[in-house]
């Protein structure tokens, strides 16, 4: 990791804040470690520091701990020679992705631990008493960002939970619960944009970083569940968000049931701090009744805060018309005409009325690709009106499929090459040595092949595997982040439409075998930049260009060879012996060929 070293050293020697845990520790380090030449070089220059009881220490074989004072601030650990505040500190550990294992209790020696890291790295450290011990690893386990982010989390469900909403249950996960799919061609009772004006600023002047959470109240549950999100729009009291909502029929929504809005305003993106700027309540009914809703948004206080605008949309299914265009209609009508040629002015409106939105029609995307992900836009663009974006992303239901097709061939041919390599029988040195290796290496790669279909086969749940499994040596054939992003794109008042599909996987690396080298790209790259003025480099390709010409051309006779045994023993059943000899002696002569190469 990258670190400042003076702005580590004023963090650990700044007494403007108490430290979380100050005191002594033992650090174990080897006999020829870093502190042990710093003290050595000291007493060589005559220098004497104020020590910790003349840095008192316990040795172990080939290690020892000394003693050192030790200041807790955060998730880092700061070390030092003497107590000074000012002392710069030797070294920091920081206290993140480790776990604590607590040392064996003896009758000698002080009270240790050890800080394991991921990875096999580990650092031992002690304390005096047991005591002191217990109290440096409860700070230790309270120091790491996992830690405080956790216990933010459990507060955050307990302020949801005390509003009537479930924190951990989303729209998605209600859908897994109940078992229910989303359908891409179900048509939605409408389709929301988004904006809001006037929003307050803070006491400096500042606008918000607005983002608005739409939630649902289903009354079967009694609770609020969150039905979607927004995208957040930086620094505008203004926002207009390009994110609209769709509400399905489906979902178990209706004309009584009730929608909240919360604006909030994002201080922090990484870890998504947001305070709420305000809320307001109403039915999906009101929303239906009209084309356009402007409503005040309400702090916890009552008071308006600002105001919240929706564009509504009754969606339509698309008329195909028999045409495979992505212009349903060439020519628009003469009263769009206006709109088209529109002041500039219309940049900074919303969305305009009277627009007709179609539903695209999917076709068999449900034979192939499953549990589709639908997200919708609205962009503004000046001149031309809106541009309507309705995005599907889907599992390929092919997935695991293919690679067990793939790997049916490959147990047939290794298969077929054990038998021919047995089939050789009893060979002598030191070609029955390498039968015996052929034999081990098809057998080991038939077995690796059968166990890879074997846990394809035996995977259930969704068509698809993420980039955090791509080390899972039990789905190592299958092919990473494989899904469809389909992309339906309309624009009402030009008339047209259109879709785009892309395909999008992961590179074809064997993560699992965790590759130390590079893979194939990497070596190809070493291999053109890799000097060409001796002879001996130029030799390195054309080696390469020989070995691959002599396998192909023993693969080529291996095939004549056989062909030529398969007409003989064709003759031989047909008992005739017209051109036998001919055919021996060419098999006599491409054998004799065949083993040259080999050699």
């Amino acid at each position: 990791m990258r670190f400042n070293k003076q702005e580590l050293t004023t963090l650990a020697t700044q007494p403007s804040q108490k430290f979380d845990k100050e005191g002594v520790l033992f650090l174990r380090e080897r006999q020829e470690g870093f502190f042990r030449r710093t003290e050595r070089k000291d007493i060589k220059r005559g220098k004497r520091s104020k020590s910790l009881r003349e840095l008192s220490c316990y040795s172990g074989t080939s290690k020892v701990s000394l003693e050192r004072w030790c200041r807790l601030r955060g998730n880092l650990l700061f070390y030092f020679k003497s107590r000074e505040q000012w002392s710069e500190p030797l070294g920091v550990i920081i206290l993140e992705q480790c776990s604590i294992k607590v040392d064996t209790p003896t009758a000698e020696g002080p009270y240790g631990f050890r800080l394991v890291f991921e990875g096999g790295l580990s650092q031992h450290l002690a304390a005096y008493s047991e005591g002191e011990r217990d109290a440096w690893l409860q700070a230790i386990q309270l120091a790491s960002y996992d830690c405080m982010r956790s216990q933010l989390l459990v507060l955050q469900q307990r302020m949801e939970l005390h509003r009537g909403q479930d924190p951990d249950l989303d729209v998605h996960m209600w859908r897994i619960r109940r078992g229910h799919t989303v359908d891409p061609c179900e048509l939605p009772l409408c389709e929301i944009s988004l904006a809001c004006d006037n929003l307050l600023c803070d006491g400096h002047g500042r606008p918000p970083n607005p983002v608005l959470v739409v939630h649902v109240y289903f009354a079967t549950d009694a609770v609020w569940i969150k039905y979607a999100r927004t995208e957040v729009v930086e620094k505008s009291s203004n926002p207009g968000f390009l994110n609209t909502v769709t509400f399905r029929a489906s979902d178990g929504l209706n004309g009584e049931t009730r929608v909240r809005l919360t604006a909030y305003d994002v201080r922090e993106h990484v870890s998504q701090t947001a305070t709420p700027i305000g809320s307001s309540v109403v039915t999906l009914g009101a929303v239906l009744e009209t084309d356009r809703l402007r409503i005040p948004l309400l702090s916890p206080a009552g008071t308006t805060v600002g105001f919240l605008t929706m564009t509504v949309w009754k969606l339509e299914p698309e008329d195909k018309g028999g045409s495979t265009e992505s212009t349903p209609c060439r020519s628009a009508p003469d009263h769009d005409v206006a709109v088209i040629c529109s002041h500039r002015r219309s940049q900074s409106l919303p969305p305009r009325l009277g627009t007709k939105l179609k539903l695209p029609h999917q076709g068999q995307l449900r034979l192939l690709f499953a549990n589709p992900h639908m997200h919708t836009y609205c962009f503004h663009s000046g001149l031309g009106g809106d541009i309507y974006v309705h995005e599907v992303m889907a599992e390929s239901r092919l997935c695991f499929l293919f690679p067990q097709q793939l790997l049916a061939l490959w147990i047939q041919e290794e298969k077929e090459l054990l038998q021919e390599v047995a089939g050789m029988g009893e060979l002598h040195e030191p070609w029955h040595t390498r039968q015996v290796e052929l034999l081990d290496r098809h057998l080991h790669l038939l077995h690796l092949y059968s166990q890879a279909k074997e846990n394809l086969e035996a995977h259930k749940g969704t068509y698809f595997k993420p980039s955090s499994r791509k080390g899972d040596r039990m789905l190592e054939f299958a092919p990473v982040n494989l899904h469809l992003q389909r992309m339906w794109v309309q624009n009402d008042t030009l008339r047209k439409s259109g879709f785009y599909d892309i395909i999008t996987v992961g590179a074809f690396t064997a993560h699992s075998h965790k590759s130390k080298n590079g893979g194939l790209i990497k070596l190809l790259q070493q291999l053109k930049e890799s000097p060409s003025r001796t002879n001996e480099t130029l030799q390195g390709p054309s080696k390469i260009r020989m070995a691959h010409d002599a396998i192909q051309a023993i693969k080529q006779l291996r095939r004549e060879v056989v062909d030529g045994m398969r007409a003989l023993m064709k003759l031989a059943k047909e008992k005739q012996t017209t051109g036998m000899l001919t055919i021996c002696e060419d098999m006599i002569s491409k054998t004799r060929i065949l083993l040259s190469l080999w050699d």
